[in-house]
């Protein structure tokens, strides 16, 4: 912009501040839509490596709620609700299977930033590259639209599996 246009703009004055658009984003949506590209890419990822995927919709809804606590807890520092998640994940996950899980937080919605992040970090990448029996994973993504479409995305990642045993 040129110094006139720039001059022309309107100014707060002391103690004012100019407010803040609402967010546009529908955060549902959103989510629904990071979580398809997600679940594509994780099944992609691993044919590569010739392993199967499949994904548990009872789990993967339960992950809700702990994406919520995670939430409220990095904007209030109150921590709510993360006993019933793990009370959710022990009904979830049958006896003798493994459970693995990462959550995380972006500061962004593209999911396929958010899967090369996911494959180059360790711990899931192992859970990524879990094999078993009934392996199945977990996926959760929550969008909390904040001012000027500023966004926080949640995601959870989670397989369930049961281990090979060596004969």
């Amino acid at each position: 912009m040129d110094t006139a246009s720039l001059a022309a703009l309107p100014r707060p004055g002391p103690g004012r501040l100019l407010p803040l658009r609402p967010p546009t984003i529908d955060a549902a949506a959103e989510a629904e839509r990071i979580e398809g590209i997600l679940r594509t890419e994780i099944a992609t990822w691993r044919a590569e490596y010739g392993l199967k995927t499949s994904f548990d919709e009872g789990l993967s809804y339960g992950f809700s709620t702990a994406l919520e606590a995670y939430e409220l807890e990095r904007k209030h520092g109150v921590s709510f609700g993360l006993s019933d998640f793990d009370d959710a994940v022990r009904r979830a996950v049958p006896l003798g299977h493994v459970f693995k899980g990462y959550p995380t937080c972006f500061g962004h919605r593209h999911a396929k930033r958010m899967f090369q992040s996911l494959a180059d970090g360790d711990v899931p990448r192992a859970i990524l590259a879990a094999q078993g029996d009934h392996v199945r994973f977990a996926l959760r993504a929550r969008v909390v639209a904040y001012a000027e479409d500023a966004a926080a995305t949640w995601l959870m990642l989670a397989v369930r599996y049961l281990p090979l045993t060596e004969a």
